[in-house]
């Protein structure tokens, strides 16, 4: 997928990656056109609670620096109080030391399928709370935050009008991307095929570079 104006691609080309991808050929991947990748740092469980480092993380952030493609994260929350948000971007930016971290660090909102949840039961303010924590812990860190969801986080699950100040990627899987708000991130397919990545992997067009 590209984004083309007055016959000039102004769009660009990216993946998004966790341990599901397994062992990643980066140089491959760089060679097939990829310019950056969110890489998944970790997420908090969603029964337990626990923040867990993605195995692949380390390898995946070390292998993209080395290629030369550009790096964001992002972390899969189960924050239900402003607090565990503020932890979980604690965790974040501790993980991020020594890596060039060139993209914006993403907080990824959506809720687990079948309601089973620990925050599926947080009110739009809560979530919303939580979100705006995150995002200022990051940014206070001298990071880009970046907010991840589908159509039900951007109309049912955010207030958005709180959260004009942070970046967004939409997942939406379809020819064509409808989104009121501004989007700087695209998730248009799960079922992309790249070459040094054994698996589908997430593709991604950007309307801009960080």
């Amino acid at each position: 997928m590209q984004y083309v104006e007055n016959g000039t691609v102004t769009s660009h080309t990216g993946i998004d990656v966790s341990k599901y991808q397994g062992k990643i050929d980066w140089e491959a991947v760089s060679k097939d056109g990829i310019e950056y990748a969110f890489i998944r740092l970790g997420i908090r469980g969603y029964e337990s609670g626990k923040i867990v480092l993605d195995e692949f993380y380390e390898s995946n952030m070390k292998g993209a620096n080395s290629a030369g493609v550009k790096a964001g994260v992002y972390f899969f929350t189960q924050a239900v109080t402003v607090e565990e948000a503020k932890e979980e971007a604690e965790f974040v930016v501790q993980n991020l030391a020594g890596y060039d971290v060139a993209c914006p660090v993403v907080f990824d909102v959506e809720r687990i399928p079948g309601g089973k949840g620990r925050a599926d039961q947080l009110t739009q303010e809560q979530r919303t709370d939580i979100t705006v924590a995150f995002c200022d812990a990051i940014r206070a860190a001298g990071y880009t935050p970046m907010i991840y969801g589908n159509v039900v986080c951007f109309t049912r699950l955010l207030d958005m009008t709180r959260l004009n100040d942070y970046e967004k990627w939409y997942a939406f899987y379809d020819d064509y991307m409808y989104m009121p708000y501004d989007v700087s991130c695209w998730q248009y397919t799960e079922k992309g095929n790249v070459d040094g990545i054994p698996n589908n992997v997430d593709l991604n067009i950007s309307f801009k570079m960080w």
